[in-house]
Parts: C-alpha cells; sequence; structure tokens
C-alpha cells in the first residue's frame, strides 16, 4: 500500500485456469497528465498519486482527514456502506504532501517520509499518527520520536514502520505486541469504541480494548533491514542480503516458517536469499524471488495464489505456512509488485495479472475468492509500466504514457474516474 519514488514494487495477481490472466489496456485509457504519474498509494477508499514534478493528489474519502485534507474542503459526499461521508470522485491536489519521497496508507491513515523526516496524518484510533496520542487530523504531523533517519516506510491496517539507515526498525499504531518483537506490558492499551465497527474492520475482533504504540517504539532484534511489509498481526522484514524473517501471529501462516498457530516475539527465517521485493496484505505475504512471485499466509479468499489451499489453519480456512510458488509466474519476468488486503497483482512486460479477492484482483463473483478467475481485457496498447498499488479492495497502476488506470471497489471514489462505482475493468483516472 506504499508509494516510493524509483522503486520495485509488487501487487497481487487474480490467476485464471490456474495461470495469470493477461490484462491488456487500450489507449483509450491513457489518462494523461500535466507530469506524467511516477508514484501511488493504495488504502481502504483511498488513492494517493504522485506528479514527476513532486505534486500529490488524492481521490477517495475523507471525512477524518484520510485525504490530508479538511472533511469540508472536499467536492463530493460518497456512501460506503455506513451513510454519506465526504470524498474525491477526481484527483484533487493535497499541498500538505508536495515533495514527498515516499508514502505509505494503511486503511485508514496514511504517512509521509521527506528525506529521513515521517509525518502521518488521517484517521487516529490507535495512536496510527505516531504522535504520542490518538485524535484525527489532515494534516501530516511528525511522530513524536523525532525521526530523522528513516530510509523506507510501510503501513499495515492499523499501524506503521520506519526502516532506520542503521537498519533498524520502529513502528507504531495498533499492534500485536508479538509483532514488534514485545510482550503486551511493554504497549500501551488504546480504547475501542463499539459503535467504530460499523464504518470500519477494527482489529483484533473489536475488543474493548487494543495493544498500541502511539509514538515510535524499536522493533528488537531486527538488524540490516532494508524494507518490512506490516500485516494486521505480523511484520515480515527484507534483510539487505535478501533474506526475509517474520514475527507475529501465525494462525494463518503469516510467519512463512511452517507454523500454523501461536506467536513469536523473535523473527524466524521465512526465506534464506534472493528477494528483491516483498509487500504484505492483511494475513499474507508475497516476494519476488528470481523473477517469481512466492506468497504465503491467509489463502481463504486465494490471496496467496495456492487454490486449493495446501494447509488448514486456526479457523478451518485455507493457508500457506510457507513461501509456495504463485503458479504460472515461472515463465514470467516480474516487474513489480504490490498486494492489497485480499489480493495481488504484478506487472510483467506490460501486463497486469491479478489473483485473490474478485473485486481487488479484477475478476466477478465469489468464485474469483476461491479460485482463478480472468481478469477483463480491453483493447491491446503500449500497457503498464507501474508503479501498480493494491488498497483494500481495488488497485491502480500507472501506464506507458504516465497516466493512471484503475479497478476493483469504487464506491468511495477510490478508482478517481468520477463515476464513484466499481469495475471489473480498468477505468482511466481522470486528471
Amino acid at each position: 500500500m506504499s508509494a516510493r519514488l524509483g522503486c520495485f514494487a509488487l501487487l497481487g495477481v487474480a490467476l485464471a485456469a490456474c495461470t495469470p490472466t493477461r490484462l491488456d489496456l487500450g489507449e483509450n485509457l491513457d489518462a494523461g497528465a500535466a507530469a506524467p504519474i511516477v508514484a501511488l498509494a493504495a488504502g481502504r477508499h483511498r488513492t494517493f498519486a504522485v506528479r514527476g514534478d513532486g505534486r500529490v493528489f488524492a481521490f477517495g474519502t475523507g471525512a477524518e482527514g484520510q485525504l490530508a485534507l479538511a472533511p469540508d474542503a472536499l467536492p463530493a459526499s460518497c456512501d460506503v456502506g455506513a451513510g454519506a461521508v465526504a470524498c474525491a470522485l477526481v484527483p484533487v491536489p493535497t499541498p500538505t504532501l508536495d515533495g514527498a519521497d515516499e508514502l505509505a496508507l494503511g486503511l485508514e491513515h496514511g504517512c509521509a517520509r521527506r528525506g529521513g523526516e515521517v509525518a502521518c496524518w488521517g484517521l487516529d484510533l490507535f495512536g496510527m499518527r505516531g504522535v504520542g496520542a490518538t485524535g484525527d487530523a489532515p494534516a501530516p504531523t511528525p511522530v513524536a520520536v523525532a525521526i530523522d533517519d528513516a530510509v523506507s516506510i510501510a503501513a499495515g491496517d492499523w499501524g506503521t514502520c520506519a526502516v532506520h539507515a542503521d537498519g533498524g526498525v520502529s513502528c507504531w499504531g495498533a499492534l500485536l505486541p508479538a509483532a514488534v518483537g514485545r510482550v503486551a506490558a511493554e504497549l500501551e492499551t488504546c480504547a475501542l469504541d463499539p459503535s467504530w465497527a460499523l464504518r470500519f474492520d477494527l482489529p483484533f475482533g473489536g475488543a474493548a480494548t487494543v495493544p498500541c504504540a502511539t509514538r515510535p517504539l524499536r522493533v528488537p532484534d531486527l538488524t540490516s533491514v532494508a524494507r518490512v511489509a506490516l500485516g494486521r498481526a505480523h511484520l515480515c522484514a527484507l534483510r539487505t542480503d535478501g533474506s526475509v524473517v517474520c514475527l507475529g501471529s501465525s494462525e494463518l501462516g503469516q510467519r512463512g516458517d511452517g507454523s500454523t498457530s501461536g506467536v513469536s516475539v523473535s523473527p524466524v527465517d521465512a526465506v534464506d536469499a534472493s528477494v528483491v521485493a516483498i509487500d504484505a496484505g492483511s494475513a499474507h505475504t508475497c516476494v519476488v524471488q528470481a523473477d517469481e512471485v512466492h506468497c504465503w499466509g491467509d489463502d481463504r479468499r486465494g490471496e496467496s495464489g495456492q487454490q486449493p489451499a495446501p494447509t488448514r489453519c486456526a479457523d478451518g480456512g485455507g493457508c500457506v505456512a510457507r513461501p509456495t510458488l504463485v503458479a504460472g509466474f515461472a515463465d514470467l519476468v516480474v516487474d513489480r509488485l504490490a498486494v492489497g488486503s485480499h489480493h495481488a497483482c504484478a506487472l510483467s512486460a506490460g501486463d497486469a495479472f491479478c489473483f485473490g479477492d474478485a473485486v481487488g484482483a479484477g475478476g466477478a463473483g465469489e468464485t474469483c475468492e476461491l479460485g482463478p478467475c480472468r481478469i477483463p481485457a480491453v483493447s491491446t496498447a503500449t500497457g503498464l509500466a507501474g508503479p501498480i498499488a493494491a488498497g483494500d479492495a481495488h488497485t491502480c497502476a500507472v501506464t506507458a504514457a504516465g497516466g493512471v488506470v484503475c479497478w476493483g471497489s469504487g464506491a468511495g471514489g477510490e478508482l478517481g474516474d468520477g463515476g464513484g462505482a466499481s469495475s471489473t475493468s480498468p477505468v482511466a483516472v481522470s486528471f
């Protein structure tokens, strides 16, 4: 769910007949802009786009400041299932984010990195902004424990992590203690209002209180880290030597070490070498290794690309307990990858390949959640050049012409085409 200028990024994939289905993009979908789009980030009902001139634009819902703009400044109203909320159906400028080097979006919050500094905005029920207290805010605010040496950031559903120049990691927000190498007594407790469940997919089963960190907290025993991928109850780290370690819950195989139960406060080995990119959804993780996509964790909607799933996990649903090659990628060279909450998409030679949740991946119908689905195709053109970003249930990608196309859930305006409706095929963002 992050955007990093000039980085290799990956996203969810939808399968057809057990192999990825080609998604062709027509010239009529190339939405040009004054300057080409060079980075994307996606959250639950919103998307951010960074232009080559450094300007940042956002579209989607923003009733609690999630677009880095005051709600009363947004031009439209959207209904995403719990009444009308302020939104933008087409991209609007977000001047407080201009010049950011990297953006990372959780479900309902966002963080930006400029140089080594990190500032966050949006909904803040559990300290997701890292400012030392809870409370929503549209203005990006520096985190409470001054960070001046961040080299990358990543957001999970309800938390955020920053990688420091020394290879260490700090995290904040609603966090399973073990996922940040801690015991419960080392974290704070954030109260949870049950009424929030009407609008938000709350963490940890909607308990009355949630373990949280309202300011950045160092993760013990994580060293030589290049990038992190944060889920709802797990964290995986790509080390500078190309290996991946994970910690936290493994009830759905999230740690990738073969376990399907319990928690680990210490990092365990998931992949030993040669990983060049990593991203995580709510309870699954995918990596690019030797131009191939390998995933593990939750597979109840096919998000790990292994239908039928090889293992039954804690709740009886399917999961993948170890990194496993996604079928059909053996003959493709993956350029970029991005992982949404329950789906993933990858780019290869200008085409998009998606698997997992039917809506976000681009398919239609429940069969896409339980097995291979075909992504609807349109006329052939120069295709996708990347970057690509996956949100909760939508996906966006940059075309070779520098425009943006999106598909998936659209009721909150997150597709940016002005229509406010979902689409199973790519639509052009109206810059």
